[in-house]
This record gives structure tokens, C-alpha cells and sequence, in this order.
């Protein structure tokens, strides 16, 4: 499930691939772009920002330099692919293809854009009509504890705790999975309201979330426990009616009529009572 530090992997593994390199093949499969062509432009990076993506191109001719804005949602994902490379999704899910290198050629790299959620276009001038409402990125240098304490004190303080940790305004980079597994390892129910939580608890919580976050930025499989293992990465998210790995209760996720209940939220009755 892509959240933060999946978007992290993507950016890094697009720079690494792309950046400084020029353009020779732009293919946009979303009709509001179906005849931009960037080819000849360079690719100046990409850069993750909470679970967006932006990467940049140079200028070219009397065109300013561009922003290609996209966010994975819950399915899309970025490929990039070498000559022999298998392509990981079938075509019609293509939305968008930069290239660099010449076809068939040894140095050729295709980045393909499968299932993409938002693909947005525009000046790099303009780029924060895409992300400036975000709170700070908790994987980014923009990352500030207080700040974000702040914004948790700004919103309705009635609000669920989960609710909160998912508004990108509030903290940028937090998803379902990373959700219930802070709660869980600040001995917080999810449904509790943010008011009812001092600063120090709500700091604590943020801090975790950031080295929760960090630790699993260059990981290929994402884990909260510390065991990489399959079946033993997470503490609660996913495991429905299954003992809690410290006091054997069985997980519960919200059920219809609950807080919470229109996202996969898991927390432990006996670890998390209030």
C-alpha cells in the first residue's frame, strides 16, 4: 500500500534513473496531456513530497520549465525498466512513459506510470497549487515536530487521532498501514479524540511517526516489529481476530457503525483500551 515511505522508494529510484539525462520519448495516456510531448527536455529530479510525486524538466524554447505531478492512490506504482526488463503491469494501465536513450540502445531507460491516481502537468513556478496545503513531510527537510503539533491543535479537536494522523494538512506521509501501527505502539485507541491527548502524548506520537517512517524509507518490505519476516512485519494492521503479538488479545478493525470505519483501521482491546 503505498504510503510514505513507498513514495519515498519511487522518487529515489526515478532520480537515480533519470535525473540529468535528456528526454526521448514522452507518452501521456490521460486525455488532458494526450498531445504533450517533452521530448528534448532534461530531467532535472524528482522529488517525493508526502505521498506525491514531482519531477521536474527543464525549460525548452520559449516553454518554462514543468512539473509532472502524480500520486500513486492506493494502486499505482512507477516502474523503471532497462531493455529485456518485463513490464510489470499490462499496457492498458499505462497512464505515463518517459524515456531516455535510444530504443533498443544499452543505456535506454523507460520510467512507465501504471494506474497512477492524479497526473498533473504545469510551470514548476506553479507546483505548489499541488502540494502546497500539505503539512510538514515527515520523510522531507521541511519536517518540523512543531509545526505539525500545531496544526494537530488547529483542527477540531473532536476528531479521532487516526482521522488526524491521515490529514495530509496536519503531517504529510502517513497512510492506513502506518495509522494503526502508531496507535498501537503509543498504547492509543485510534477512535480517541485529539483533544483528549496532552501535547507531550501527541508530540511523542509524531515523533514516532517520523522514525517509523525512516526506518522503512530504503526497505523493500515494510515493517513495524522490527522482524522482517512474513506474517511477523506488523503489529496490528491486517491482523483481524489474530492474538496481539504482547498481551494475546485478538485484533479488532472497525466495523460498520464505528469511527473509523470508512478506512482499515486495527487496534488491540487490551493494549489500546482508552
Amino acid at each position: 500500500m503505498p504510503e510514505g515511505d513507498t513514495v519515498y522508494r519511487a522518487a529515489r529510484e526515478l532520480d537515480e534513473a533519470l535525473t540529468g539525462r535528456v528526454l526521448t520519448l514522452s507518452d501521456f495516456r490521460v486525455p488532458a496531456y494526450a498531445t504533450v510531448d517533452l521530448a528534448g527536455r532534461t530531467v532535472l529530479g524528482t522529488i517525493p513530497r508526502g505521498k506525491h510525486l514531482l519531477t521536474r524538466f527543464s525549460a525548452a524554447g520559449d516553454s518554462p520549465p514543468l512539473t509532472l505531478h502524480t500520486h500513486l492512490k492506493m494502486e499505482g506504482i512507477w516502474q523503471v525498466q532497462r531493455p529485456g526488463d518485463k513490464w510489470r503491469r499490462p499496457t492498458h494501465l499505462l497512464r505515463v512513459r518517459l524515456a531516455v536513450g535510444e530504443r533498443d540502445a544499452a543505456d535506454r531507460i523507460d520510467a512507465l506510470g501504471f494506474e497512477l491516481g492524479v497526473v498533473d502537468l504545469a510551470p514548476t513556478a506553479e507546483e505548489d497549487t499541488f502540494v502546497g496545503h500539505l503539512g510538514p513531510d515527515l520523510l522531507g527537510p521541511d519536517w518540523d515536530v512543531d509545526e505539525a503539533l500545531r496544526r494537530m491543535r488547529g483542527t477540531d479537536q473532536d476528531r479521532a487521532i487516526a482521522e488526524v494522523l491521515l490529514d495530509q494538512r496536519v503531517l504529510a506521509g502517513v497512510g492506513n498501514v502506518f495509522k494503526s501501527e502508531i496507535c498501537f505502539v503509543s498504547g492509543v485507541h485510534p477512535h480517541t479524540p485529539v483533544g483528549q491527548l496532552d501535547d507531550a502524548k501527541l508530540r511523542k506520537m509524531l515523533v514516532l511517526s517520523q522514525r517509523m517512517l525512516e526506518a522503512n524509507k530504503l526497505r523493500g518490505e515494510r515493517t513495524t516489529t522490527g522482524i522482517a519476516r512474513r506474517g511477523q512485519r506488523l503489529w496490528v494492521y491486517g491482523r483481524r481476530d489474530q492474538p496481539c503479538r504482547r498481551c494475546g488479545a485478538k485484533i479488532r478493525r472497525a466495523e460498520d457503525g464505528e469511527p473509523g470505519k470508512e478506512r482499515s483501521t486495527y487496534w488491540c482491546p487490551g493494549c489500546q483500551a482508552t
